[in-house]
């Protein structure tokens, strides 16, 4: 008696996974169509970018302005290459902790880290990588912010990572970058299904006040509510993102340490 109803115990549990999994896609559609904070961050006098690959979103933000500086919380020199220290540029994302760490292409993904990171198994991480001219385009759009919007954004992404005494973020242990020009950092929070790493950047923009929308596990959807008021160019957004291979940047502005400038929000 027992054993005759597993069949039918599996039967509704896959019929239960099926609708739970239906839903999950449908909420991401209705929500990511609803946008917020429309004709926001489009005349302030800060820069920075958003961009993509197409599975994951990061916020490209100045290495350092008049109102903070990020050269004391993600020294460039916790990357392998001197030359990081030029760039003016420094992209920061959010996302699974042993993803971030054993995964440097898409094709590194197993099944088993991805079963890990959809049930929320294992810590998050942040990723910095320093950046040359960030060109926009269509997987890259530009954002002109105030200074209450970035000092807001700047507060977000500080509370979401792990600070040292100095207010440094804490690296990741054993964890080399994707390249010669990043790092990855301790951060707060777990990724899981309703909270990805582009469900991170979309509630960055949103606590800055900047176009996003409701909820999204998803890229593009942010792309499309960043960029849906701004200017689209018709070529592709490329990184000059530096590499062993890239052009010396003899004359570029050398990195120093100075204080982070005022507005910046203390280690949470």
């Amino acid at each position: 008696m027992r054993f005759s109803r597993i069949p039918r115990f599996f039967r509704r549990a896959a019929l239960v996974l099926v609708v739970a999994v239906a839903l999950y896609f449908l909420a991401a559609v209705v929500l990511s169509a609803i946008p917020l904070n429309r004709g926001a961050g489009r005349s302030g006098p800060v820069e920075i970018f958003v961009r993509s690959n197409g599975v994951h979103v990061d916020l490209v933000l100045p290495v350092r302005n008049e109102r903070f500086d990020w050269g004391p919380v993600a020294p460039a020199s916790d990357a392998a290459d001197p030359r990081a220290a030029a760039a003016p540029w420094i992209a920061i994302g959010w996302g699974d902790r042993e993803v971030y760490r054993k995964v440097p292409t898409w094709g590194d993904l197993t099944p088993g880290l991805a079963l890990r990171a959809g049930l929320g198994l294992d810590g998050a991480a942040l990723h910095a990588a320093r950046l040359f001219a960030p060109e926009e385009g269509p997987d890259c759009r530009r954002l002109a912010l105030t200074e209450e919007q970035y000092g807001a954004l700047v507060a977000f992404l500080l509370e979401s990572g792990v600070r040292d005494e100095d207010g440094r973020l804490v690296p990741l242990p054993d964890a080399a970058g994707f390249g010669a020009t990043d790092a990855f950092y301790e951060a707060c929070g777990r990724y899981h299904p309703f909270f990805t790493c582009n469900t991170w950047c979309n509630l960055a923009l949103k606590r800055a006040g900047l176009p996003c929308c409701v909820w999204t596990p998803f890229a593009s959807p942010i792309l499309h509510a960043v960029g849906a008021e701004g200017e689209s160019h018709a070529e592709s957004a490329e990184f000059a993102e530096l590499n062993p291979h890239a052009e010396s940047a003899e004359n570029a502005e050398p990195e120093s340490h100075a204080e982070a400038a005022e507005g910046a929000e203390e280690k949470p």
